[in-house]
């Protein structure tokens, strides 16, 4: 018996159904804006990024010397979470004007 071409594509679609798509990741940015001081960049990286003091301390420095720098990508989810938790922290810490933002990896 000889497979058709209906044949091939069914088992075409039988195989690729099977393999689970990864979900779009997302870059989460903080800007430098001169005016929010380190400790508070570091704060937020720690409470609301979960980064060690270690990993805060060197991306505060990276967005200190070069205008912005990554925080962490993740799932679209986790990356809105975060920064809704950060946005909180921003309030509290009376720093307004620290830019976060999310993006498309």
């Amino acid at each position: 018996m000889s497979r058709t071409n209906t044949d091939s594509d069914v088992l075409e679609r039988v195989k690729t159904s099977h393999v689970s798509k990864r979900p779009d990741m997302y870059d989460v940015i903080m800007y430098n804006d001169d005016v929010t001081p380190m400790d508070a960049v570091v704060i937020i990286l720690m409470e609301a990024f979960q980064k060690d003091l270690m990993s805060a301390l060197a991306i505060m420095m990276s967005i200190h010397t070069s205008d912005k720098g990554l925080i962490g990508t993740y799932s679209m989810e986790e990356a809105y979470s975060k920064l809704e938790v950060a946005e909180k922290l921003k309030v509290e810490l009376e720093v307004p004007s620290l830019l976060i933002t999310v993006e498309k990896h």
